[in-house]
């Protein structure tokens, strides 16, 4: 059966419930005898809907070259939750809008918890055993430049093998990877007292934590737009098929 033309008044009116908050999606799709996803869609014509208060209103962004550090990232990620929580208090959603809403806001959640992992790790890599936190200047020399190379190859590289020989057990390779690090360090301007293989060796790998959690982040937003695109191909095929309307 081909879809019929709602009248304008009609239209009207599901736009007005919406907009009032009348019910979810789908009560008021049963109380004008249509289909959520065409509540939907007018919602979106009359600017009333739930994207249309949020999504279509965000302006694009591009995801930036540099990672944020921890503070800035726990910033974003608290906005997102707090983003999801005002939608879901605001009510309207559809029952498969609510279900994105939870999804949201279970990887939110997690990417959360990792930051916090991650401020653990790096708190342990910064604290010293002799009360001070000076190794600024050690930590500079294992970190790297915005596209993701080292600032000095030499220490940097020499310290991951160092680590890997620590973690094989190998403490003969460790002890002469060591004296060659340091070594280079010394030779970077570094004070031979502030050369700690292990501080250093655990802000590498806090360093690769964030860049894999960026890189987590860039792939859940890849899949939430495939499948939001995926989501309007479908309600828009509904339309078409004439399975909008009862």
């Amino acid at each position: 059966m081909c879809a019929k033309r709602l009248e304008r008044f009609q239209r009207d009116a599901v736009a007005q419930d919406v907009a009032k908050r009348k019910g979810s999606y789908e009560q008021i799709a049963k109380r004008h005898s249509i289909s959520q996803a065409t509540v939907s869609r007018i919602a979106d014509e009359y600017g009333v809907g739930v994207k249309s208060r949020t999504l279509n209103r965000t302006a694009a962004t591009e995801v930036p070259e540099e990672t944020y550090d921890s503070s800035n990232r726990k910033a974003a990620l608290d906005r997102l939750m707090h983003a999801v929580d005002s939608q879901i208090a605001a009510g309207g959603q559809s029952s498969k809008q609510l279900l994105d809403l939870a999804r949201a806001a279970r990887e939110i959640s997690s990417a959360r918890a990792n930051e916090d992992k991650l401020s653990e790790s790096y708190a342990e890599a910064s604290s010293s055993s002799l009360g001070g936190t000076g190794y600024a200047e050690a930590f500079e020399l294992v970190d790297c430049h915005p596209n993701g190379t080292p600032k000095n190859l030499a220490v940097y590289f020499g310290v991951l093998d160092w680590g890997e020989a620590i973690e094989a057990g190998d403490e003969e390779t460790a002890e002469e990877i060591g004296e060659r690090v340091k070594e280079a360090c010394i030779g970077a301007g570094l004070h031979p007292a502030k050369v700690d293989l292990e501080r250093m060796s655990k802000k590498i790998k806090y360093d690769f934590g964030a860049e894999m959690a960026r890189e987590e982040a860039r792939a859940t937003l890849a899949r939430k737009k495939k499948a939001s695109e995926a989501s309007s191909a479908s309600e828009a095929k509904e339309e078409f098929d004439g399975r909008g309307l009862a």
